[in-house]
């Protein structure tokens, strides 16, 4: 069985990459974002949360040219989300319930506990942190799992089994326990970690793991291999995706106020608070407070 390691070291280029185009969309405080077609029409719309003192969801729909409309207001409140196809699963601390295509009215199937963590075919998974709650789609009853010690951050398939994967941290470290026919496997620690991401590191279609600690990351699949290695400074989130369409995904990685393209410098001058990122269709998406940044990079070769 061949075995492979790739390697980036995060070099610092002799110029910054400059954008090709940069679309800013305004938002309220502490955005948080997901890229889902909520109307049907093959595209994916921007969907927002956000806080402060007016917090909610709001949706803007994709145009035909890749830009977003106008901001419109699904839900009120303090909320968390999940996307269940294009099913908006929400929770407000008290309660979870659907909106369907990302619009009204809500759905409601039980208490929430604390967090909507994600949705599968047999209902959606929300936790406090301590234990894990199933919710029935058809009726607003709850079945608790046991999870100690593992504490839940993600739930998405890793392994390409169909079924998903509960992805956290336990004991210091990135981990995953898998999904099964009756529950969930035992706890598998991957590596110590500051932070962790669900994203397609190795560009072969399947979701990997990516946590980092003290200025290196790294990158599992859902069996536990590693497939990325790199190092960087005090990442605060990463995403990866095909910038360029060779195929091959770019790593970009963040902190506070930098964000940068594994081994083609930093994008930078414009971020202050940096809480999320996404790639999708050769564009950057950025959270930063106050808004998201569509951010249309140059199309250089990957190096990897």
């Amino acid at each position: 069985m061949r075995f492979f390691i790739l390697a980036f070291v995060a070099c610092a280029p002799s110029s910054a990459p400059s954008f090709e185009s940069v679309d800013v969309y305004s938002s309220g405080p502490s955005p948080r974002f997901v890229l889902v077609d909520v109307d049907g029409d093959g595209r994916k719309d921007l969907l927002t949360s956000f806080a402060g003192p007016d917090p909610g969801i709001a949706i803007r729909r994709a145009s035909i040219t890749g830009s977003f409309g106008s901001a419109e207001r699904a839900i009120v409140g303090n909320v968390t989300y999940a996307m269940r196809g294009s099913d908006l699963v929400v929770g407000d601390g008290q309660h979870i319930g659907v909106l369907a295509n990302g619009r009204g009215p809500i759905r409601i199937l039980g208490v929430s506990r604390e967090a909507v963590l994600g949705a599968n075919e047999d209902g959606v998974l929300t936790t406090d942190g301590r234990d894990l709650m199933i919710h029935s789609w058809d009726a607003p009853i709850a079945k608790p799992l046991e999870i100690a010690p593992l504490v839940p951050m993600d739930f998405a398939d890793v392994d390409g089994d169909g079924r998903g994967d509960i992805v956290g941290t336990a004991l210091g470290h990135a981990a995953i326990r898998h999904g099964t026919v009756d529950g969930f496997g035992p706890v598998h620690l991957l590596g110590a970690m500051d932070g962790l991401a669900v994203t397609d590191v190795d560009g072969d279609g399947k979701l990997d793991v990516a946590a980092w600690s003290n200025g290196h990351a790294s990158a599992w699949n859902g069996r536990g291999r590693v497939v990325g290695e790199f190092t960087a400074p005090a990442i605060a989130t990463l995403a990866a995706g095909d910038l360029d369409g060779d195929g091959k995904p770019e790593i970009v990685w963040a902190t506070r106020d930098h964000v940068e393209i594994v081994g083609r410098g930093p994008l930078d001058r414009l971020w202050t608070n940096v809480r999320q990122l996404a790639i999708d269709r050769g564009r950057i998406f950025v959270a930063d407070d106050g808004f998201i940044a569509v951010v249309r990079p140059p199309h250089v070769k990957s190096s990897w």
